[in-house]
């Protein structure tokens, strides 16, 4: 039986700027993004975090509310 996945494989969380460059956008926007609650993040202190994943499904949807 396969063991459940405890920890994020290194890369699966990312600062800003790891979410900034997955995205292709500057640290600003995403700063923006994250504050009104566009894109998947949680505010850790005072840094932000993002799931890599949450990144790419949230592109994802976006880009087939675009298409319809």
């Amino acid at each position: 039986m396969p063991k459940a996945k405890l920890e994020p494989e290194p890369g699966d969380i990312l600062s800003i700027e790891g979410a900034a460059a997955h995205l292709g956008v500057g640290k600003g926007l995403v700063y923006k993004l994250a504050k009104g609650g566009v894109i998947p993040g949680t505010r850790v202190g005072d840094v932000w975090r993002f799931s890599k994943q949450g990144l790419q499904d949230w592109v994802k949807s976006e880009g087939e509310k675009n298409v319809k």
